[in-house]
């Protein structure tokens, strides 16, 4: 049977249906297996957390008007972040030219960094580029663009 879009989208979402039904495998059984309620009940509230990221980071994304997102708020985190940072993500095409402008506020660090990854939105460390605020010409207002 040859798949038409709709059909594609809708195996698709059958297979995500699938990760997210044995998902819970990773803290229930084996050596990372949680026996109290409470573990329990947050290995549930993290794969929300990991769900909503992945609806918001990848599926919500638009690397040709990329937007940038928030990677942690006050009921969510992803990742080991620093509780003193604010993170962003936004996914880019690697064959593009984009322009960043915005206004700097008070904060003592402002970096931008592109990670080099695969299209299938697997995370990379490989870091292809680093700008920080010692690279960045500031306006009298704090405004710059990149």
């Amino acid at each position: 049977m040859s798949l038409t879009p709709t059909t594609k989208a809708g195996a698709a979402f059958r297979e995500l249906l699938d990760v997210l039904r044995d998902a819970d495998a990773t803290f229930l059984a084996g050596p990372r297996a949680v026996a109290d309620a409470v573990s329990v009940a947050e290995g549930y509230r993290h794969l929300t957390h990991l769900l909503g990221y992945a609806l918001d980071l990848y599926l919500e994304s638009d690397p040709e008007r990329p937007s940038f997102t928030p990677l942690a708020s006050p009921t969510r985190k992803i990742l080991g972040d620093n509780v003193d940072s604010r993170y962003f993500f936004t996914a880019i095409n690697g064959t593009r030219a984009y322009r960043i402008s915005g206004r700097r506020g008070n904060d003592v660090y402002l970096s931008f960094c592109i990670y080099g990854g695969k299209p299938d939105g697997e995370w990379s460390e490989r870091v292809v580029a680093n700008v920080s605020q010692r690279d960045i010409t500031f306006e009298e207002d704090g405004s710059f663009a990149l």
